[in-house]
């Protein structure tokens, strides 16, 4: 699933963050970089490794639209996909640089 950037006709923010969740932890207990490369490439769904070629995450506003529909990224971004995605993208550097900014804007 996550190889093929989750081809299927509705994904939604959650499922692909439950997918970096499992592939971080297996990385973590078996050591194994292949279970990393893949919690990479499930995260960079968000960045537009997905059906629509779309990225889900708006980094200049920190928007996260809900899913994908029959290849369409959602016009809803609701709380539920945006805490998915913090939970999914925690570690990138860039969106903690981002989440700065937007806290020293406020």
């Amino acid at each position: 699933m996550i190889e093929s950037g989750f081809d299927l006709p509705h994904v939604h923010s959650y499922e692909v963050q439950s997918a970096i969740f499992v592939m971080d932890r297996l990385a973590d207990v078996t050591g194994q970089p292949r279970y990393a490369d893949m919690a990479r490439k499930a995260r960079c769904w968000f960045d537009g490794r997905n059906p629509a070629g779309a990225a889900m995450f708006d980094r200049a506003t920190g928007r996260v639209a809900d899913g994908l529909d029959d290849g369409r990224v959602s016009d809803r971004s609701g709380a539920e996909a945006n805490i998915t995605a913090c939970l999914a993208l925690q570690g990138d550097p860039e969106v903690l640089s981002l989440a700065r900014s937007w806290t020293r804007a406020s």
